[in-house]
């Protein structure tokens, strides 16, 4: 049987776009979303870039990732780390309590989680 939990789709336009899991229309009672417009943050600025926004949706019960949608540079190599934590079951302060490369938009999967 082929288990596609975290199995990441990216769309490389301009900015790029990734996500993985469920979005905002299968959302259930107990889960959180978590929604950023990260146009103005720091990572953004770095490489001059006009959009970013992030959407988590984490299950409140367990702490775990259900759902990462990711809009702007590096969207497609943010989305595997969201993508191993599905797979493995790494929780929401399990990523918060990791070593991040600083400063690269994969540092920002902190704020992205809060």
């Amino acid at each position: 049987m082929v288990d596609y939990t975290g199995i990441p789709a990216v769309l490389y336009t301009i900015p790029t776009l990734a996500s993985v899991g469920i979005d905002s229309r299968s959302v259930r009672k107990g889960c959180q979303v978590i929604s950023h417009d990260r146009s103005d943050w720091y990572s953004t600025r770095m490489f001059n870039g006009k959009y970013a926004a992030s959407k988590i949706i984490i299950e409140e019960s367990t702490d775990k990732i259900l759902g990462a949608h990711i809009l702007g540079r590096s969207a497609e190599e943010v989305i595997n780390i969201f993508s191993i934590a599905m797979r493995k079951g790494i929780t929401r302060q399990e990523l918060k309590e990791m070593a991040y490369s600083y400063p690269s938009v994969c540092a920002d999967i902190r704020h992205m989680i809060r």
